[in-house]
């Protein structure tokens, strides 16, 4: 055959001992080979791969599709070796760690995110979010710096803009210069929608609005002037997740790991788990 035919493919990942398709039939295919085209996996099969712009020898290898991350705290690699909060319950642990997470900047939260991404890219992860819910006073843009550290290494990321409004004054844990009021948050969350949110079909980057826990959020129906579907106020202080403003129009939801869904129309879900999807 010509080596002067034009590729098929962009990357054949090529003479695996075992592709395992984890598709319905659960199929796995010994010397196989994936093919992938613009970034995403346009044919796999077994035998002589088709031709491609470049080839990945993976011999003696398991090829397997790429895990998921759908929960992490990236900023949290940073202090995961304080030895104070080591033995500590939930508030206590929080607590310890809260005066050094106020010191995050854009830097650290760089660092982190590269370093965490890194690892779960080692672990075979290639598409990751984040629930990035602490932004101390004056810290910078975090959200943007965890970006560019997830598009430096490749990885799909669809990080959430996440929120705390309730501090230790106010009957909450965290200590007041990393607390937002409701309109500095709704205001946060349209800005990284709209700067950071790509709503194509294989999307690398997408953003999802996140309040944090009951007891590090308060409880607030937008006004109209906003566009943002209201939220009836229910126990625990949960605030509404704002997915009106990801875009006008229909919306569903896929709930991933929901402990409370109230689907009433006019009405946001409500927690950290949940996946707006159009």
């Amino acid at each position: 055959m010509s080596s002067d035919l034009p590729p098929i493919a962009d990357l054949v990942v090529a003479n695996a001992r075992c592709v395992a398709t984890v598709d319905a039939e659960r199929r796995e295919l010994d010397g196989g080979w994936v093919a992938i085209t613009d970034g995403l996996i346009s044919d796999i099969g077994a035998g002589p791969a088709p031709r491609a712009a470049a080839v990945l020898d993976a011999t003696d290898c398991l090829v397997t599709p790429g895990l998921v991350n759908a929960h992490h705290h990236l900023y949290q690699n940073l202090t995961r070796a304080f030895p104070p909060m080591t033995d500590k319950p939930l508030f206590g642990w929080l607590q310890s760690l809260y005066p050094l997470w106020r010191g995050l900047d854009t830097e650290s939260v760089h660092v982190s995110a590269w370093v965490g991404l890194a690892e779960l890219a080692l672990a075979g992860c290639t598409t990751s979010t984040d629930h990035l819910y602490l932004h101390p006073h004056g810290a910078g843009d975090l959200l943007t710096a965890e970006i560019d550290a997830a598009r430096d290494l490749g990885v799909r990321f669809h990080p959430t803009r996440g929120s705390m409004s309730l501090s230790e004054k106010d009957g909450g844990l965290p200590p007041d210069d990393v607390v937002a009021d409701d309109d500095e948050i709704l205001a946060a969350c349209d800005d990284a929608v709209h700067r950071h949110h790509d709503r194509s079909f294989g999307a690398m980057t997408r953003i999802a609005l996140a309040p944090c826990s009951p007891f590090s959020v308060t409880v607030r129906r937008p006004s109209t002037n906003t566009g943002a579907t209201g939220s009836s106020p229910v126990p625990g202080r949960l605030m509404p997740m704002l997915a009106c403003l990801l875009s006008p129009g229909p919306l569903t939801t896929q709930p991933i790991t929901a402990t409370f869904i109230d689907s009433t129309p006019g009405n946001c879900c409500r927690h950290w788990g949940i996946c707006w999807r159009r």
